[in-house]
């Protein structure tokens, strides 16, 4: 039998955070087949920064609310699309029925 060296032992340790990252991933990933590497890399980091999001949003409320991640990226995706449909909907050339479905929107 081998003994494991220093930096295999450590890795093992402290691997969790990683394998927790790419289990959320799976589930819910932004990420496109793309061969434009910039695309790539920023897909991954759309991810990585919806899971810190939602870590940060969980440890500011501690009360002992469970929110499931779909809802949270949901409730995220809104927030960051609302204000550019607000400026969008004042655009006076945007037709009425279009008009119409952003104001539902938005209220």
């Amino acid at each position: 039998m081998t003994k494991k060296t220093d930096i295999i032992t450590f890795y093992n340790r402290t691997k969790t955070g990683l394998d927790l990252v790419d289990q959320y991933c799976q589930n819910y990933n932004v990420a496109r087949n793309t061969k434009c590497w910039p695309m790539v890399i920023f897909y991954n980091l759309l991810n990585v920064a919806a899971i810190n999001a939602l870590c940060i949003y969980k440890a500011n409320h501690t009360e002992n609310i469970k929110v499931k991640r779909i809802d949270f990226l949901q409730d995220l995706s809104w927030e960051l699309i609302k204000p550019q449909i607000q400026i969008r909907s004042t655009i006076q050339t945007l037709p009425i029925e279009l008009r119409k479905r952003v104001q539902i929107l938005i209220n």
